[in-house]
């Protein structure tokens, strides 16, 4: 179960990066 938790836990970051990433290029342009 830990790894699991792990990996969503790696999903969320990775998503919110993502997330934070867009807005600031939709941002800039």
């Amino acid at each position: 179960s830990k790894r699991i938790e792990e990996f969503v836990l790696e999903l969320l970051v990775i998503y919110n990066s993502t997330l934070i990433g867009s807005s600031i290029l939709f941002v800039d342009s």
